[in-house]
């Protein structure tokens, strides 16, 4: 049986399969844009938000002697003992800066003094020193007898000063440095030509290992 449709029926017809068929276009359109964006990349992984630097450390040091401006002052970490100096001031007139050793790191905490020619005077004449350069570790600390050096860090003309010292005994402690590196402990000393335990003893008030 064959069903017959009219003029306006057959419009209806038409135009309910035209929609259908504009339906269905659009979906398929839809789902093929929702394809091609999953393929779209993100970016590459470096473009992720990175955390932030950490904040840069700082070193409190305090500043003293014969400077333009003694005080306490904030340096950035790997900070050296002449950028100190500098943000106090510098030496004044009067003020050795020499007896520091300016290329040395300082660290959180430490105290640098300046000390005038009278305070070195004063030191190896063996009196006692000025308390707040006895109390630093980067200048050179003072025994109740006079001057003490560091064994790692003083050179030829400072062990020299110190009492009891003698040519060969400097030259065999410099030589221990080029082969041993450093000393660990004032007690080695002993190691080094012609340091038997007596002359240790008239030294050892007067060096320190930093």
């Amino acid at each position: 049986m064959h069903l017959v449709l009219g003029g306006r029926q057959r419009w209806l017809v038409a135009g309910a399969l035209i929609v259908l068929l504009a339906a269905a276009g659009a979906a398929a359109w839809r789902v093929q844009a929702l394809r091609q964006l999953t393929l779209v990349p993100l970016g590459p992984p470096d473009a992720a938000v990175r955390p932030a630097a950490p904040p840069e450390r700082k070193l409190s040091v305090h500043v003293a002697g014969a400077v333009q401006r003694p005080g306490v002052y904030e340096l950035p970490a790997g900070s050296r003992v002449r950028d100190a100096l500098l943000v106090a001031g510098g030496a004044t007139e009067a003020g050795v800066p020499q007896t520091l050793n300016l290329a040395s790191f300082v660290t959180d905490g430490d105290k640098l003094f300046v000390p005038t020619e009278a305070d070195l005077k004063a030191a190896l004449s063996g009196k006692a020193p000025p308390e707040a350069w006895a109390a630093t570790r980067s200048a050179p600390p003072l025994a109740a007898g006079g001057l003490r050096v560091d064994l790692n860090r003083a050179d030829r003309t400072e062990l020299l000063r110190l009492p009891g010292m003698t040519s060969a005994m400097a030259t065999g402690i410099l030589k221990y440095r080029v082969r041993h590196g450093r000393f660990e402990r004032p007690e080695e000393l002993q190691q080094v030509p012609g340091i038997d335990p007596a002359t240790y003893d008239r030294l050892q008030p007067h060096v320190y290992v930093a």
